[in-house]
């Protein structure tokens, strides 16, 4: 709804018609209420969401968060950038472990293993994404859940191969 000065106010409205006792209509009650406050603060949320992917989208940042239990994958746009991965296609641990540098993959299989244990996992290592060889810091932390168990796994992972590059020029 716009109002006559312009601005544009968002109202959610609950109607029901109103009928006799042979059930012919005899008229309608409507409630309505202002919700603007909702859909602006919605909207603010939208472009914080957007200046945040942005931003990890300059920094050439992704992250991705793992059910510990059901091995499943959430990945951002930016990390299945960075993976080589379709945004259409299921993300599991052996397509992620079929992106690791084989020289590094033990380490990287160790430094998990120490986080699902408790310890921090920050990583340097390789990937290969379709052919070339990518450079990418990795930090992950675990979740638990009310037994103290691993739940999650929340990861940022960054792609280093511009900064490994000009350390090796």
């Amino acid at each position: 709804v716009f109002r006559s000065d312009g601005h544009r106010e968002y109202l959610e409205t609950v109607r029901k018609k109103l009928v006799n006792a042979t059930g012919a209509p005899t008229g309608l009650m409507g409630v309505g209420r202002d919700v603007s406050w909702a859909m602006e603060s919605h909207e603010a949320y939208k472009r914080r969401e957007a200046d945040f992917r942005r931003a990890l989208s300059l920094s050439n940042t992704g992250s991705w968060v793992q059910n510990v239990h059901e091995q499943t994958f959430e990945l951002s746009p930016e990390a299945l950038r960075i993976l080589g991965i379709r945004a259409n296609q299921d993300a599991d641990w052996k397509v992620l472990e079929s992106k690791i540098h084989p020289d590094d993959l033990p380490k990287v299989q160790a430094s998990y293993q120490d986080l699902l244990s408790g310890k921090v996992f920050d990583l340097q290592h390789r990937l290969i994404v379709d052919g070339e060889v990518k450079w990418i810091h990795l930090r992950a932390e675990i979740e638990y859940d009310e037994n103290n168990a691993p739940y999650r796994v929340h990861a940022a992972i960054t792609d280093i191969t511009e900064l490994k590059n000009l350390a090796i020029e």
